[in-house]
């Protein structure tokens, strides 16, 4: 009895060996189990927040995107308004021949010749060439003038044998006046 003793004894703590071994495999895949999930659980909301990022620099680009068209749109918009005014500005510049022009031809060809002394060259539309030598006679100028100048009016100087030439004529203005808006136009827009 003995032997069958020792066998049973051997066989009993061999069982319970093995289910120690068994319970302690079982309590370490746990333990591995629950690491891989939880580091599952890190990647996994690494990846969402950073797509989340993602998401957010892609919609952000588009909402930018969008802005900056319609800011393009407006801008367009208020530049052609801007320039439709002064295209009809210019669509009506012949008829201020019908009012007092000699004053106004006065003072823009006075402008014009101011500080200038040697020989000049005056150009003016055919229609003005007459009021041009009257003003140079007035300011006792010696001056060339020469019909021909494609203008609604106004004066340009030539002198010191064309280094410095002066653009007086209405075109010339309105289109100062045009870059000045525009620029005006423009800080309006872009501030």
């Amino acid at each position: 009895m003995a032997i069958e003793d020792i066998l049973k004894a051997l066989d009993e703590q061999a069982q319970a060996d093995c289910d120690a071994v068994i319970t302690e495999a079982k309590e370490h895949a746990k333990l591995i189990l629950d690491d891989a999930e939880r580091n599952a659980e890190k990647i996994h909301d690494g990846f969402a927040r950073q797509l989340e990022r993602v998401a957010r620099a892609d919609a952000a680009k588009v909402v930018n995107a969008a802005r900056l068209e319609a800011k393009m749109e407006v801008s367009s918009a208020k530049g052609d308004g801007v320039a439709s005014v002064f295209d009809a500005a210019a669509g009506k510049l012949e008829s201020v021949r019908s009012g007092d022009y000699d004053r106004l031809f006065d003072a823009l060809a006075t402008e014009a010749i101011a500080g200038l002394d040697g020989d000049l060259v005056i150009r003016v539309a055919d229609s003005d060439v007459d009021r041009a030598k009257r003003v140079a006679e007035a300011k006792g100028i010696t001056a060339e003038v020469a019909g021909g100048l494609s203008t609604s009016g106004g004066i340009v100087v030539e002198a010191y044998g064309g280094r410095v030439i002066r653009r007086n004529t209405l075109e010339d203005r309105l289109e100062r006046v045009s870059q000045m808006a525009q620029a005006d136009v423009a800080k309006v827009l872009f501030s």
